[in-house]
């Protein structure tokens, strides 16, 4: 076949790997960035170990500080609450704040004691101690701290929401307070009124806390905290961050700048999470810049500077620390969240409920993302079957979805996306929205590859299975394929983390390689109209090793009227993809051509419909009944969905599918698709591969 290009084509070839080369500067060459950052902290950040510093089992951890006692031992202090409550809501309403010992500064610390344990909702910080941060000056240790109270029982992990009467009363009773030790093993004499308070018609009208406070050489204060303000609706403003001054620890604090915050707010944004210092060169601050307007990354950190802790500059290369973290182990990995997911959403719907909403705008991309491996949610996602233990991916990593969506529109703690959610949500596992860095509309068409597979194909070979692999797309939304020709490739095209991909008018010809169309942890993909006629040295028209499929969490994919070669089968490569539909397809039905390694089972997980598949040529690892779940064998699908089964006969065990209907014959409508397209809709589109 003649090859076919026109230039704009070209340069959209151009794009897409430019694209994928950029993203792979911003994330993966951190160790690079830091190096050539001028920012002094991000320049000597060091790789983060893996280990934690500290844990506590049955308990979340969060916001330590540590200081060297007289006993050359280093004492930490964290603050940590009980897992049985969701994490955003639970440190508000049932945190404590304990300390944990360590000949090191960097640890492993021991746990040694509970240092301000709750102590009565009659207390203004009587039912939670957070935000520690500790300081020693001459013979006495310094605890500054946030409390809050409530007066309420003990609520269930359903109950307690950001909407819910503990959630609205712990936050607006949080205040800053102060105890006091003569040792850091205490005891601690606490003080039964807050150093720092609420003021009307302030910027911390509604609550003060986060704060980070340095003594300076005279013994007083300065201290950086946070601060939102009462308005109009009932609700509370953004973050904003203060000054206060004090002649000496025990008080009393008067916040400065005339109770206005160091940042004004329009200009600042949303900021938390404080770190105050001083220094010869004056006064200095990092602070997480929720919006990403100085940093260009949401949750970064900013640092600012100050000489006299009121008037602040933002340093000439900001960027103080990122959420991507140079492991010691050589990986880089992207941390954080938007909001954590607080309310249930059933499939299908297009609204999730959140526990902030204040990082997130219409229009942006995010990621809908699911990861915990709870042995409760485990063998929820595998019913009616039973983990094993030969799948250690689920054990160690979790149930994993990753559903990538455009925000809508925002409403109070409420976000609609402009597509449907497509797994069930429940807010007692470990939901949350994350930013998610993408292009956009970016296309190929009008191409041939050419590889140079050889007529012997052996899937354990590397240069087979990955040597020649034209197209990968990475991290694309409202992309595109079509009209593209491949000859002999390992791998014709890859979507990995992409959404709303259209992939169609796609021939893959010349000697086998290892696949053909897939996609990768993606959402929404279609992949129409993919003719695989690729042949190996035994059988003229055999097709990719693994025809079109998907692999890790792919969510949504439609594969439409695809037809491929006798001696393969569609692609479930496992690693928890689910929601595919197999729409008018045509080929091999071998269960000897899936993928994924055992320590990745199943297969494929909820929601796999084939509908009207016409099998040219079937074989089963099974004397008599094709089963889709075998405790023996690398094959394991939850129970699918089978309309309108045709061509070879296959003697599906029924107790393995959800349903089965039409069997032997196409059943109507003839294409699934494109009845909910319409429905949807109201009408067809009039585009190519629906023609």
């Amino acid at each position: 076949m003649a090859m076919k290009t026109y230039y704009p084509t070209l340069l959209s070839l151009i794009f897409v790997l430019y694209a994928v080369h950029t993203h792979a500067q911003k994330i993966e060459n951190l160790p690079v960035m830091k190096q050539q950052s001028q920012n002094e902290l991000f320049h000597r950040l060091d790789k983060a170990p893996r280990t934690p510093a500290f844990e506590c089992e049955g308990y979340w951890s969060w916001g330590s500080s540590v200081v060297k006692g007289e006993d050359g031992k280093y004492h930490m202090f964290v603050s940590r609450f009980p897992k049985s409550l969701p994490f955003h809501s639970g440190w508000m309403i049932a945190s404590e704040i304990v300390h944990a010992v360590s000949d090191m500064p960097e640890g492993p610390y021991q746990f040694s004691d509970i240092a301000l344990p709750a102590r009565g909702a009659q207390y203004w910080d009587g039912r939670s101690t957070h935000n520690p941060r500790i300081l020693k000056y001459k013979d006495k240790y310094y605890l500054i701290y946030m409390g809050s109270t409530h007066p309420f029982g003990e609520p269930t992990y359903d109950e307690l929401t950001l909407s819910s009467p503990w959630c609205i009363v712990g936050r607006v009773n949080k205040r800053i307070g102060l105890a006091v030790a003569d040792s850091p093993y205490g005891p601690w004499k606490r003080f039964n009124e807050p150093i720092l308070k609420t003021k009307a018609n302030t910027f911390y009208s509604y609550l003060a806390s986060n704060p980070s406070p340095v003594i300076q050489e005279d013994g007083s204060v300065m201290m950086i905290f946070k601060g939102r303000a009462h308005t109009e609706n009932g609700k509370y403003s953004d973050m904003a961050l203060g000054i206060a001054y004090a002649p000496n620890i025990e008080g009393p604090y008067t916040v400065l700048n005339n109770d206005q915050p160091i940042f004004q707010v329009n200009g600042q944004g949303e900021a938390e999470d404080p770190f105050l210092w001083k220094d010869s060169k004056g006064y200095h601050a990092i602070f997480k810049d929720h919006v990403a307007k100085y940093t260009g990354e949401r949750g970064g950190g900013v640092m600012a500077h100050s000489t006299d802790g009121v008037h602040w500059t933002v340093d000439k290369d900001p960027k103080a620390y990122s959420r991507t973290v140079e492991w010691e182990d050589g990986k880089v990995e992207m941390q954080g969240q938007l909001a954590k997911v607080t309310g249930s959403s059933p499939k299908g719907s297009f609204a999730v409920e959140v526990s902030s909403t204040g990082s997130i705008r219409p229009g942006d991309r995010v990621c809908l993302k699911l990861e915990d491996n709870s042995p409760e949610l485990i063998a929820e996602e595998l019913h009616p079957y039973r983990w094993m233990t030969s799948m250690t991916q689920l054990q160690t990593q979790g149930v994993q979805v990753y559903d990538f969506h455009e925000v809508k529109s925002v409403s109070g703690n409420r976000i609609t996306f402009a597509e449907p959610i497509m797994h069930e949500v429940n807010p007692r596992w470990n939901w949350t929205v994350c930013h998610y860095d993408c292009y956009e509309n970016v296309g190929v068409e009008d191409l041939s590859f050419k590889g140079q597979a050889g007529e012997d194909f052996v899937h354990s070979q590397w240069y087979e299975n990955s040597a020649y692999k034209p197209l990968a797309f990475q991290q694309i939304v409202n992309g595109w394929v079509r009209r593209v020709d491949f000859y002999s490739v390992s791998e014709a095209a890859t979507f990995t983390l992409c959404a709303n991909i259209s992939a169609y008018d796609i021939h893959i010809g010349g000697n086998r390689g290892h696949c053909s169309v897939h996609t990768s942890g993606s959402s929404r993909v279609l992949i129409a109209d993919v003719r695989d006629e690729a042949k190996s040295k035994t059988m003229t028209n055999a097709g990719q090793w693994h025809a079109v499929g998907v692999s890790k969490q792919s969510l949504g994919t439609v594969i439409k009227d695809c037809i491929w070669g006798n001696d393969t089968n569609f692609e479930s490569h496992a690693t928890q993809p689910r929601a595919t539909l197999l729409d008018g397809c045509t080929g091999g039905f071998l269960q000897s051509h899936q993928g994924g390694g055992t320590n990745q089972l199943p297969n494929h997980l909820d929601d796999l419909v084939l509908w009207n598949f016409r099998a040219t040529r079937t074989l089963s690892n099974e004397a008599d009944k094709w089963i889709w779940w075998s405790d023996e064998r690398g094959w394991k699908f939850l129970p699918p969905v089978i309309v309108g089964f045709h061509g070879e006969n296959v003697n599906f065990e029924t107790s393995h599918v959800k349903l089965i209907e039409s069997y032997g014959k196409k059943a109507r409508p003839l294409s699934l698709y494109e009845a909910q397209l319409q429905r949807r809709l109201g009408y067809l589109p009039d585009i190519d591969y629906l023609k």
